[in-house]
């Protein structure tokens, strides 16, 4: 039911809404599923130009269950916001987690 919710505001281009689902989904269980909606959410915000927008998201995201393996998708939806944001550092840890699942 909430992926079909999140899934419906991507649809609509309601990027952010969708990733404010997303946080308010998490808040109680790790769901991956909803981790790899979120880095569609992501996408389109980084198709607008809204980096900023989309890396706040992101990194509350990335934070809320650290014990838990994140999605490849979201893990380098996280890496293409930082690079753009120029924090290459933090960038280049985020593709390093995605190598280390492949």
């Amino acid at each position: 039911m909430e992926l079909d919710y999140i899934s419906a505001l991507i649809e609509q281009k309601k990027f952010e809404s969708a990733l404010e689902s997303c946080e308010s989904f998490l808040k109680t269980a790790f769901k991956r599923e909803v981790y790899e909606a979120a880095s569609q959410a992501a996408i389109g915000l980084r198709n607008q130009q809204q980096f900023t927008v989309g890396l706040k998201f992101l990194r509350i995201l990335y934070e809320r269950w650290p014990q838990e393996s994140k999605p490849i998708s979201f893990l380098m939806e996280l890496g293409h916001a930082l690079r753009h944001e120029k924090q290459y550092g933090e960038a280049l840890a985020a593709y390093q987690q995605v190598l280390a699942i492949n």
